[in-house]
Formats: structure tokens, C-alpha cells, sequence
């Protein structure tokens, strides 16, 4: 994952081409299930089209860090990322920081891996791993 100069980011971006359903983007640990999208699965966080972002800690409890920022569809692009020096999870839209100032992982957390979930099999995204972003990284950190 690119890193962004002193500071260790982890980020990735991926373009909506098709939404049929659900679809959540986020981070989760290797172990999550795929039973589970991102943000649902235990030690996952994720940005969901319907307006949400919810995350769940190693314990399993459920986290709603916001019902309040912005959907996503088609042609959106949308952005996950973790600060690895504040271990502070961020979202982007169209290359927009999102303000969700209260998302941090514990320290003791496993790796965290850029996670997409489906929901319906003709959903389509395209990701960017980089290095040319919609979101300049540099702007925020």
C-alpha cells in the first residue's frame, strides 16, 4: 500500500461502475469472515452507500461511528484509509476528506486490509491502490 512521505498511510480508492444492493468499503483484519461485509465483521470499519459508517471492535460489539455522511453510487469514488502513526481510519468521497474525527483502532489491532463487500453479484467497483489518488493525502495529514 503507497505510503504518503513520513507519515505511514495505508489508503486505497474504488470507483462504483455498478450498484445493485449494498455496498461497504472499508478495512478488516485477514480473519474476518466472509460471511460478514466490512463494518459488520468483528475488527472491520466501513463506509456503506446508505449513509452509514460502522465499525465493530475485537469484542464483536457493534460501533456506529455516523449515520450522517454522505451516500454513494455510481461514478462516485470513494476512499478508505488508516494513519498508521494515530492508527486513525478515514473516508473519502470524490476526493473529499470526510469528517469522522472519532474512528481509531486500538493500538493491539491486527493488520488492517483494504476490504470491499458486495452485496449483489453484478455490483462492480475498480480500485486504485495508487499512486494517483482523487484525494490528495497530503492535504490532510
Amino acid at each position: 500500500m503507497p505510503s504518503a512521505g513520513p507519515i505511514s498511510i495505508i489508503y486505497a480508492e474504488y470507483r462504483i461502475l455498478a450498484e445493485n444492493g449494498p455496498l461497504l468499503i472499508g478495512l478488516s483484519t485477514k480473519e474476518m469472515s466472509l460471511d460478514f461485509m466490512v463494518g459488520y465483521g468483528p475488527v472491520s470499519y466501513g463506509y456503506a452507500n446508505y449513509r452509514r459508517i460502522e465499525g465493530q471492535n475485537a469484542n464483536g460489539n457493534d460501533i456506529i461511528i455516523s449515520d450522517n455522511v454522505p451516500s454513494f453510487h455510481i461514478g462516485d469514488v470513494v476512499g478508505c484509509g488508516l494513519n498508521l502513526a494515530t492508527r486513525q481510519v478515514f473516508f473519502t468521497k470524490n476526493g473529499q476528506h470526510l469528517n469522522i474525527t472519532n474512528l481509531y483502532v486500538d493500538e493491539n489491532t491486527a493488520d488492517l486490509y483494504p476490504t470491499v463487500s458486495l452485496y449483489n453479484h453484478r455490483d462492480t467497483v475498480e480500485a486504485n491502490f495508487g499512486p494517483n489518488f482523487h484525494y490528495d493525502l497530503s492535504k490532510k495529514f
